[in-house]
Order: structure tokens, then sequence, then C-alpha cells
């Protein structure tokens, strides 16, 4: 059985939950908002008034006690009441509802409304919703309360059945992204009905690893958008809307601007351009549009903008590399920064293209400057743009009349990102200001700030900075540096590091100010500090663009979470005493509502207070540990296969468990026990996350002139150019980024489509890697052809192959060097296994090969281990002193050694295998007896037991035994092997080419074990169906030549004699 992620026919919801209350008024702890509808109805109109924009219409409305919802037509805002009257025919219709959360951005609408969609592939978390109310809060609230940003939801109910009474429950899906960044995956929803809506106050925030920077469209701007009209510089512009400008109660959202150069109108909007989003582009001379992006690449431009966009235009003749399958514009410039290896050191990307519809990148080697005879304009039938890269790779310096200059931070840093994802470069013994020189001439990677660790003068180069989401955190002993290219003539510093002030993270600085600066950028603000030379220091207002400045300072300051006070170390000298300057700075904690688990983003980050929270849920990538002798066993945990779920997104795949009970245990991919595991301690929920390819999505498309006509019918796009030698990109992480990644062994099945094994595995035996019958495999697919969302296969039980055991037919008197031989029979013992199931019950059978009555043994202690590379680690006791151990007497040996015959011992054992190895190998220690062995008391499950594993007297002094017929040591060794062969490693799948064969880990064993499989029964012989074809073909052919010989001669005899008679 397959299980989707969230399958399309989960999504029910019923006609009742589907309908959106509408109100008047909000009650108390609750505000406002509103949904855009596109079939909604509308009641009595109450009054129009001129309106000369969306926003204004939204507001009155608002703050209106009698309006349920408005129509803006013709700069006209109608306010109606409840009804059911058809709308007019192109207005725009909002509806008013209220909800309980502190995130309502400062927006005409915030939810965009559309009935009968569903957007597959992207849910993220769902959460139970008494109402459409509730729902819409949770999406608002999502990141304080998961640490994602909720970019679209879709609230449903379960209904029950007909014989079951309850009331019904309903359930609300957050998505991580809506159907504007995936109209591919927008589709029809004809069986239930469906409500899905856009979450308009996401997607103006870029949040680590990802770096905020904008995309320009020159003589263009937003039709029918003015938001935030201000008068400042462009710089001033772009800083505003980075860091949300807000003027009103509510956030300001803040997508992209406008500005006109000559009369520096800064024009700030909440919306984007089509495709992406919903505002035309209309011509305006003097206005360059610029679009706030979100980019992986540490290549990105410094200086904005990074690209200049021109719309349905396209470069032919010189496409160097075209990739499919690549699904936003964001990622296809990602590659042009930041280009794949397969591209040559030479290669410098100096254009994009980019066709939505068919999700193609095309990474150009020339520009429409450098060839503008080639630059033409695309057809209607396919969407396109172009794009110019505005730093090519190089180095970048300040703008005009500005100089680099430096901000610190004392005793505090700037999360470098699980294993130092974030860090571009580490250098040693360095001062300040060589950091500072290394970092702004670093390239082609794009250096914007730097931890500095004052002990051992190390600084860690990174490539974000903390103008958006990601905040510094304490860190005693290291000073962060953000680079800023300010208007100041020269280095006023005290230590003369170049760093002009010290920053004082939310912290207001008591006392009245001398001047008042209104939307105003942090540069600017800064900038009019330093060319003051009574200013001490500064309070900036990140959230209204406020700037105050002090002449003077009394160290007496309020926290604030909008406002960060600037100490100017021009004219103040500071100390440090080791407080840090991010103490006021709240700890980043998100809950997850079904483990109460808290995540930090800085997994690197120290640690400040005890985090008193259970159950512990942790990735461990340590080495593995020896199993401890003192560990309690108890019962495992069965997680059910529903409890199983996968989620496929461009974050990666992940596996997720949402058991009914709290259970212990490790969730690994198989074989992958070392590089790929979580382990869960008395938790019912964990997430592995398993990452996704280098090679993910990748086709990189050599361009050569030979088959220039065949590609000239295809697409015009490529200029007559052939695309050939298809090939994986190694490096097409989401971050593009040489770090350290897991190894998953994720399978490529060459049709979009990865898979893998995963293992959950709560035996409670304490063996790294054991899997035994109370464990589950599961195989993970996932189809990123579409983004249909994960698969999850229900799991196989494993088989076992083993060989048969040797019979020895001792001759005469003889010296036995091995006289106990040991082997594998099925469960009832009488014959030799030659293939089980993970979990059969197995009998282990000893028989001592001298027959001799004089002569008995015991079975001292078992071991089993992988077959092929065993480690110390990975051994299971299995029996010690002759009994079974605690560890397995729970399952896998249930019963004691028992007596068969005076010469066979045996014991039951359930089939079972380690996950380094198919092949598992059992060594047993046994002792010679001469005369019976006694047996010894075992306490098992059961109760006490006789296993015959004690001899009857001590014969310390003997080392060998001598009878009439036999010589045999006193000690003595029997090992058996055997070969599990895990069905899933038998289904069929696609041939992989040699590109992609160098990347899969190629599991020997499989060799083996189809040999296994094919082992015929003693007495049997096994014969493939055409063989046996082939054998009775050539008897056949061989009867009729005989038959043919001897007719002739026959009938040459019976002529010849008639011929002689005549």
């Amino acid at each position: 059985m397959i299980l989707h992620l969230i399958a399309a026919t989960t999504i029910a919801i019923a006609a009742q939950a589907a309908k959106i209350d509408q109100v008047s008024s909000c009650e108390s702890g609750s505000v406002p908002i509103f949904l855009l509808q596109h079939n909604a109805t509308v009641g009595r109109q109450l009054r129009t008034i001129p309106s000369p924009s969306f926003g204004e219409c939204s507001d009155h409305c608002a703050i209106s006690n009698d309006c349920v919802g408005v129509e803006f037509h013709n700069s006209n805002c109608m306010v109606y009441e409840k009804g059911l009257n058809a709308p007019t025919p192109g207005s725009k219709i909002l509806t008013k509802t209220c909800v309980k959360s502190d995130r309502v951005c400062s927006s005409p609408f915030h939810f965009d409304a559309f009935e009968q969609k569903i957007l597959v592939g992207f849910a993220r978390e769902v959460v139970p919703a008494e109402s459409i109310q509730v729902c819409l809060a949770a999406c608002l609230n999502a990141f304080d309360t998961f640490g994602f940003e909720c970019e679209s939801v879709r609230p449903y109910l379960l209904i029950s059945s007909f014989d079951n009474p309850l009331p019904p429950s309903q359930e609300c899906i957050l998505n991580t992204e809506d159907r504007l960044d995936r109209p591919d995956l927008f589709v029809d929803e004809h069986d239930d009905t469906v409500i899905y809506m856009d979450n308009n106050c996401a997607g103006s925030q870029c949040y680590a690893p990802y770096i905020t920077q904008y995309i320009a469209v020159e003589k263009k701007q937003l039709e029918n958008e003015l938001d935030r009209i201000i008068n400042v510089d462009l710089e001033s512009c772009q800083s505003l809307c980075t860091q949300r400008l807000s003027l009103t109660l509510n956030d300001f959202n803040c997508k992209s601007f406008m500005y006109n150069e000559a009369n520096r109108t800064c024009i700030l909007s909440d919306e984007r351009s089509k495709p992406l989003g919903r505002a035309d582009l209309v011509q305006a001379d003097g206005f360059t549009y610029y679009e706030k992006k979100c980019f992986a690449s540490p290549n990105t431009c410094r200086n904005s903008p990074s690209f200049v966009r021109v719309p349905q235009m396209i470069l032919v003749g010189f496409a160097a590399f075209v990739m499919e399958n690549v699904p936003s514009v964001t990622m296809c410039l990602d590659q042009c920064t930041n280009p794949p290896p397969e591209t040559g050191d030479d290669f410098v990307c100096k254009s994009v293209m980019y066709y939505y519809n068919e999700q193609e990148c095309i990474l150009n080697s020339e520009t429409r400057e450098s060839k503008p005879d080639l630059f033409i304009p695309e057809g209607d039938d396919f969407q396109v743009d172009y794009f110019d890269v505005s730093c090519h790779l190089q180095k970048e310096t300040c703008p005009e009349g500005t100089q680099l200059r430096s901000i610190r931070t004392l005793n505090a840093a700037l999360p470098e990102g699980e294993s130092e994802l974030h860090v571009l470069k580490t250098e040693s013994k360095s001062s300040v200001q060589q950091c500072m020189k290394k970092c702004f001439e670093l390239s082609p990677e794009k250096c914007r700030s730097f931890n500095f660790e004052k002990a051992s003068s190390t600084c860690h180069l990174l490539y974000l900075d903390g103008t958006n989401t990601l905040r510094p955190h304490v860190r005693l002993g290291t000073d962060l540096y953000d680079m800023h290219c300010l208007a100041v003539p020269k280095d006023c510093s005290v230590g003369k590091d170049d760093a002009l002030f010290s920053r004082h993270l939310h912290t207001r600085q008591r006392g009245i100010s001398s001047k008042e600066y209104k939307v105003v950028s942090l540069n600017s603000c800064l900038e009019v500090c330093a060319r003051n030379p009574t200013c001490a220091g500064v309070n900036y207002n990140r959230r209204i663009g406020q700037c105050d400045v002090f002449d003077a300072i009394d160290g007496q300051a309020d926290v604030n979470e909008h406002v960060d006070f600037y100490k100017n170390l021009c004219v103040v000298k500071e100390s440090d005493t080791g407080v840090s300057s991010a103490a006021n700075i709240p700890q980043p904690v998100h809950k997850n509502k079904q483990s109460g688990s808290v995540t930090n983003p800085d997994q690197k980050g120290e640690i400040l207070g005890v985090k008193k929270v259970k159950p512990i849920i942790k990735e461990d990538l340590s080495p593995r540990r020896a199993p401890q002798s003192h560990t309690p066993v108890g019962p495992p945990v069965q997680v059910p296969k529903n409890a199983i779920q996968t989620i496929c997104n461009y974050e990666g795949i992940k596996v997720q468990v949402k058991n009914g009970e709290a259970f212990s245990g490790v969730i690994f991919v198989k074989n992958k026990y070392d590089t790929c595991r979580v382990e869960v301690l008395q938790s019912n929920t964990a997430t592995l996350t398993l990452g996704l390819p280098k090679d993910f999505g990748m086709r990189p498309i050599s361009i050569g002139d030979e088959s220039e006509e065949e590609t000239e019918t295809e697409k015009p796009a490529t200029g007559g150019k052939a695309k050939e030698g298809l090939a994986p990109f190694e490096e097409f992480a989401r971050h593009k980024r040489e770090v350290e990644t897991r190894d998953c062994g994720l399978i490529d099945l060459l049709n979009g489509t990865y898979k893998t094994t995963v293992v959950v595995q709560t035996n409670n035996l304490g063996i790294p890697g054991l899997v035994t019958s109370m464990d589950q495999l599961y195989e993970i697919s996932c189809d990123y052809s579409s983004m249909l969302g994960g698969k999850v296969q229900a799991g196989y039980n494993m088989s076992v192959n083993g060989p048969e055991a040797n019979l020895i037919q001792p001759r005469g008197k003889i010296e036995l060097g091995n006289p106990v031989a040991m082997q594998m029979l099925a469960g009832d013992g009488k014959s030799p296994v030659v293939q089980a199931k993970l979990g059969d019950m197995m009998t282990l059978r000893w028989e001592i090969m001298a027959m001799d009555e004089e002569l008995d043994f015991f079975v001292r202690e078992c071991t089993a281990e992988p077959g092929t590379n065993a480690a110390n680690e990975e051994k299971l006791q299995l029996i010690d002193g002759g009994c079974p151990t605690p560890a397995v007497a729970h399952k896998i040996i249930p019963g004691p050694v028992e007596v068969q015959s005076s010469a066979v011992k045996f014991t039951k054992m359930q089939a079972f295998r380690f996950d380094s190895s198919s092949t598992i190998r059992v060594t047993c220690q046994i002792e010679i007896c001469q005369g019976d062995c006694t047996p010894v008391e075992c306490a098992l499950v059961e109760g006490q037991r006789q296993s015959f594993g004690r001899k009857k007297r001590d014969t310390n002094s003997i080392g060998l035994f001598e009878t009439s017929r036999y010589k045999v040591p006193k000690m003595t060794q029997s090992t058996t092997s055997i070969v599990i062969v895990d069905p899933l490693q038998q289904i069929s799948e696609p041939s992989i080419s040699l590109a992609h064969r160098s990347q899969i880990e190629m599991n020997r064993e499989t060799v083996e074990e189809s040999e296994i499989a094919d082992i015929a029964l003693p007495g049997e012989m096994c014969m493939t169906k055409p063989m046996l074809l082939s054998v009775f073909g050539i008897l056949l052919v061989l009867v009729l030549i005989q038959a043919i010989l001897v007719g002739r001669f026959v009938v040459k005899r019976y002529f010849g004699k008639s011929s002689s008679i005549a």
C-alpha cells in the first residue's frame, strides 16, 4: 500500500464547513482580516465612497461596524452587508472575517481564496482547527509556532461514518509554497468541496540561509500600486523595503519597490509583478521596478540590483547550458551566480533565460549588450524572461562617494549554521582590519559580515548579515562585524579598526534626543551621526525607519524589539566588560505541537539556558557506541504502518513518524546507519531528514553545431543550438555550497523519482543497525517530476538464505579438529534452511560428529556479527554461559538449548540481520565433556528452564580427549553464515547510466544474494526456462537426424535388394 503525503482525496471539506463567516465587527482579542474572493456573493449595498486605492477601501471597511465586505471597481468603494446578490462584473470582492493573531499585515487583503482548487505536494503541518478562522490564524502564526512561513492554507473536515455519530473533526493543512510559486501543481478538485487560500502576508522576508536581493525591470512600474510614497535615495528605498517599513499598527509586507532617480520618488508595494505576482507591469519612463527575491547562492551580488530582467525577450545562439525541471526562477538565477562544476572553471555566466511553463533554465555566455543583433522578442507561445547579471562574479566595490566601514556588536555572533553552512572562509591570526579587507575583497563569494574570535584572532567570513530575520546571539569572546558602505570621509574610530559604531540590539537609549529624522534608512541615520562631532549615538527604529540622535548618553536604556542603539565610537570610548550587546534578543524557540520539542535555528550556537524539554529527539552523527550491558531491555513498541509519512519538497526528503504512544529506537536508512539516522528516546514523534542527492533535478546540455537543424524546430530560444550530452549536475543542492552533506543512499531512477529504504528500529536491543522482525522496513520514494508528494511503500519481510552444512562421515579412528557441526534448519527442525523470512522461527542445531557415547558437549557462548566488515560494537551476544542473554531472550532466542538425542542439541532462533551487511555470521564456542554434561538453570521470560550448558566435572587439566575411536580437543568452535535476502532489492529498476553510477553506492552483496537464491536443494537440478527449451530443442534435432539416417539406410537396403533380385 502506498501512502501519499497529502492525497487529494483526503482534503475533503463539507459544504457547511467551507462557508466563510462574514462579520461586521470583531470581538475583543480578535482583529479584522479580508479575504479576496472570486466567486462570492454580496449583500445590499450600504454606501459608495470614492477611493483612490484598493487599500483605502479595505481600511474603511475595517473600521466600519456595519461593513461585512466591499467591492472595488473604477476607484469606487462599495460597502455591502450580508446577502446573496451577484457582484458587479470586473470588481474586486473582499469579505471581512476575524482572527486572533499578532501577525496580521498591513494589506488590502490577507488571503486570496479559491474554491475547488488544491496545491499538491507542499504540506508542512496539519493542525486541528474548529473553524476556518482558527485555520487562518494558524497560518499567520506558523513561524512563531513551527519555525516556518506558511505560504498558503487549506482547511478541511473529516466526516464521521454513518454508523459513528461522533462530531466531525476539522483540520488545517499549512503549505510552504503557494499557487504563484508552483502554478503547475495548482489543480482542480472535482470530488470534494475544497477552499484553498494564499497567505498574502507571507513572502516578504528571507530566512537563513537565503539572501535578500532585488531584480530590476527598467522603465516599468506596477499598475495601480501606490501604497507607500516617500522621497529618499535609492539605497534608502531598498533598505526600507528590505526591513519592511511599517507606518501603521500592522506590519507592511514590502515585496517590491519602484524608484525614480530624477525626482527621488520611492514607491513601496506589497505586490509582485506577474507571473509570480498578481500585478501587471506598465510602461513608466524614469521609473525602475525592483522585485524582492530570496537567493540561496553565496555569490549573489551585494550591490542592488543583482539582476536586470527583460520580459519576453531572448538572446539567440549563445546558450551554453540548458537545465530542465528547474522549479523556480530564483533557483535558475542561483545557477548563474554559482555555476555547476560541469560548466568548467573558465565558464562565466553572463545572462540567463528562464521559461516558466517549461521550467527550463538557460545559461548564456554572452549578453544583450555584447550581441544586440541577436536579442529578439519571444512569441506568445512561451512565457520567458531574460536576465543580465550585475556583478558577473567579480569583486564588488562600494558605490561612488562611500567607503567601507563596519559596525561592531560586542560578545555576539551571527549564527554560522549547521556544519558551518553560512561560513565562506575561516582566517586565522588576523586583525580586525585584515578580516575586513579579506571579507570585502572575497570573490566570487560575497562576504557581508564576520565573527571575530578575540582570543585566537580568528575570523569566520559569512555571506549573510543581520538585516533580515537572522539575528545575532550571545557568544562571549566573539565580536560580530557587519560591513557597510557609508559616506564618511575618514576612519575616526578610537581603535582605528574602521568600526565606527557599536551596536546594542533591542535596546532603546533613554533621554531626550537632539534631533529626529522620520522614514530614513539605517545607513542614512549613521551617516548623519558620523558627520556630527557631538553625536554620541542614535536610536534606530527598524519598523518605522525613525532615527533619534543623542548628543549625550547616560547609560540608561530600555528593551525594545524594534529599536537598536548605535554608539558612536568616534566620540565615545567603549570598553569590553564581558557583557553581550545581544543580551536583549529573545532566544528563538518554536514549539512543535506533537512532540513539544524546541527547535533552535542556530544548531551550532551556544545554549544559554537549561532547556527542560522532553522528549529528546536529536540526530546524532557521532561514531557508533558499543552496547552497554547495564542498558535495561524492555518490551518493544510496534509502530504501525499508517504512522509513517514522507514529506517531499525542494527543502529535501523527510520521513516523519507520528506514533500513538512513545517509543525509543532509531530511524535510519538501510546500509547507511553511520551517516543517516535519527535517535528517539521516549517520544511519539521523530523526523529523519534525508535531504536531496547532489545531482538533484539537473540535466546540463552541451551545445554543439553538428545538430543545429534538429533543434531549430524545437524552440527558438536556443538559437538553433542542439541539446545533447545529458548528465547530472553534481552540485544542485539548494544552497549550492561545497559543504559536507549526509550520505542517505538516495537512488535516482532517472525518471524524476528518488528512492531509498528506511528502517524503523524499535527492538530495544541496543545493537546499532540490528534489524529484527520487531522492526519495519519502508521503501521511501519521491516523484519530483511533477511534485505529486511522497509515497511510502509497506515494509517487506526479509528472507534468509543459508548454505547447507557440511556433513562429516568419519571412517575409523581419526583425530577431529572440529568435532561439532552447526547448521540452520527450518522451524520444524527437519530440513536445512535455504530461504526464510525475517521473523521466521528457525532451528539452530549442533551435532557431534564423534559417534562415541563417551563424549558429550555443551554450547558455552554464541555471538552473531555482520558477515562482512564486522565492527566490534556490532556483535550481538546470543548465548552466554549456556543461556540466552537477556537482550535476545525476549524475542530472538526465547528458549534454552535442548537435547534432541545423544549427539544432537538445538535451540529455536528467529531470523534477523544487521544493517551494515546482508550476511550474518554465527560463531559458537563449544566445550567437550567426557561423559554427560549437566544442564544449567536459565532465567527466561517464561521462567526458569534447564539448558545443557554446564559440564559434568572439572577437566581444566585436559587438553585432548581420546576414546577408542576418536581424538577430540576439549575446546572447539563452530561457525555458520546466513545470507539475508531483502525482497526490496529484488525489485527491477531502470538501468543506471555511467554518469550516475559513480555517485550511487553499489551494494556488492546484491550479486551474492542473487547467486544464493538460485541454489538447488540436494537431489535437484535448477534450469532456467530458456535453457530447458534449448536442451529439448537440441534433443529433438538429434532425434530427427537419427530418424532420417535410419530411414535412409532402410530405404537403401530395401531398394538395393530389389534391384539385385531383378
